[in-house]
């Protein structure tokens, strides 16, 4: 394995976008921003929300499951939404 410093891996990194880019010019029409992100980031909140309903009768052991799987995984996914939000703002 090679070991490369983090100014080599941008180099490399870089070289390699280019090189892609070029032979493969249709992929730039995929970059831009999803305007749609907004709603999917909206939903994801309610959903919890609706969990924190949902959740309210179980025992213990049931909403720490439910909390670490689901919550863990929708807590991720609203992390990303917020770096990608504040990047299109």
């Amino acid at each position: 394995m090679f070991n490369l410093s983090s100014c080599q891996k941008y180099v490399a990194d870089l070289i390699f976008f280019y090189y892609i880019t070029d032979k493969y010019p249709e992929i730039k029409q995929l970059f831009g921003y999803d305007t749609n992100f907004k709603w999917v980031v909206t939903g994801m909140v309610l959903v919890q929300f609706l969990m924190m309903y949902v959740m309210t009768d179980q025992s213990w052991p049931m909403i720490f499951l439910v909390a670490y799987c689901f919550g863990g995984i929708i807590n991720h996914s609203l992390m990303l939404g917020e770096f990608l939000l504040s990047v299109i703002l």
